[in-house]
């Protein structure tokens, strides 16, 4: 999902819910006609709100046997969501993936540069950019480091919002690395975010988990194969 669209699209909501409560607060001087555009208006915009968290329904589960599609990612309350990926890399190498800041884009090939700030540390507090195609850099914090199970990231975003990512690993009868990717909108105008990113965001997660996924086991490939006496 490119960041000039989330700055984009948070901005036209804000204007929209501000030129709505202006009119909702005048709209009794207004024509009848007037009147039932503002309140179907007002109606539509808050079912949008409510259709971010009820139109998904929740998916089947995806076994490791399953390809990783858009019908994996489970909705969450609180217009949040997670996608889950088995994978037979060990959790070493996605942790290492994961708090590897500026080769984020290795897996993540939406983003042109990331990195920490004055080369901090990857631990609770520490900031830094990211920088994605088409779009302004935006800086995030970590706000929850647990090495080596997982972190939080918090995107800063327009209008006093912010996106949520959750990186963490799950159980697994089977022996198998499980690592999630969850999102979480936050803000005033989570519902609004979500009711017009969500979609689009649940597809780039989708094509971001399989690529970790992907690399992570390719490169436990490689490592295998150089290790191996020569025959």
């Amino acid at each position: 999902m490119s960041l000039a669209r989330v700055n984009t699209l948070l901005r036209l909501g804000s204007f929209v819910v501000c030129g709505l409560k202006f009119l909702q607060v005048g709209y009794k001087n207004l024509p009848v006609y007037g009147e039932l555009v503002v309140r179907r208006a007002i109606g539509g915009l808050l079912l949008l709100g409510w259709c971010g968290t009820a139109i998904h329904a929740e998916p089947a589960a995806c076994t490791p046997a399953t390809p990783v599609t858009v019908e994996c990612v489970q909705q969450l309350p609180n217009y949040s969501f997670k996608l889950s990926v088995a994978t037979d890399a060990s959790k070493a190498t996605i942790w290492r993936l994961w708090s590897d800041v500026e080769n984020w884009k290795t897996y993540d090939t939406i983003l042109q540069y990331s990195h920490l700030i004055d080369g901090a540390d990857f631990v609770v507090g520490a900031e830094g950019y990211v920088k994605a195609k088409g779009a302004p850099k935006t800086r995030f914090e970590l706000i929850e480091v647990q090495a080596p199970t997982g972190f939080v990231e918090r995107l800063k975003i327009p209008l006093y919002q912010a996106i949520e990512l959750r990186r963490y690993f799950e159980e697994d009868a089977d022996g198998r690395t499980v690592f999630t990717h969850e999102v979480n909108f936050r803000g005033s105008l989570r519902w609004l975010a979500h009711a017009l990113l969500g979609n689009n965001f649940r597809h780039e997660t989708v094509r971001v988990m399989t690529r970790l996924r992907d690399l992570a086991e390719s490169q436990e490939a490689d490592s295998d194969a150089n290790q191996r006496p020569a025959a």
